[in-house]
């Protein structure tokens, strides 16, 4: 049987990290997003684009094989709900996090990408929301 890799997501902008990340975690199993909802959000990050839009964005990418909705940040109900084997992060994890794997019987995968160490990644979200701003000044 197929390993499933659960892996929660804003994808508010998708940066080659996000694609990356996705790949590597195919290499695990079936890929399973959680795309964080706007009530998971709320309080937490301030997206620009809808849910519908980045799971269309996610969607299109190869190595997804479903989006799925997490309306929590804690995403314990979807570890059980889609059984998966593994929980993935390319950030690190949060202790709820890893509470839910360890509740679930989840192994963490914790995704580093070539170039990377913990605490210095290859691309930012924020980064690019930063850029973007400042370049329209």
């Amino acid at each position: 049987p197929c390993m499933i890799v659960y892996l929660p997501m804003t994808a508010d902008i998708i940066t080659p990290g996000h694609v990356r990340i996705i790949k590597k975690c195919a290499e695990r199993g079936e890929v399973i997003i959680g795309l964080l909802t706007k009530d998971a959000l709320k309080g937490y990050k301030e997206v620009v684009m809808s849910y519908e839009e980045r799971k269309e964005i996610l969607e299109a990418i190869k190595w997804v094989s479903k989006v799925v909705p997490q309306p929590h940040l804690n995403c314990a109900n979807n570890l059980f709900k889609y059984n998966a084997d593994f929980l993935a992060s390319g950030d690190g994890f949060e202790l709820d996090e890893i509470k839910a794997a360890r509740l679930k019987g989840c192994k963490l995968l914790n995704v580093l990408l070539d170039g990377e160490t913990k605490g210095r990644k290859l691309y930012s979200s924020a980064d690019i929301k930063r850029r973007i701003i400042e370049n329209a000044k």
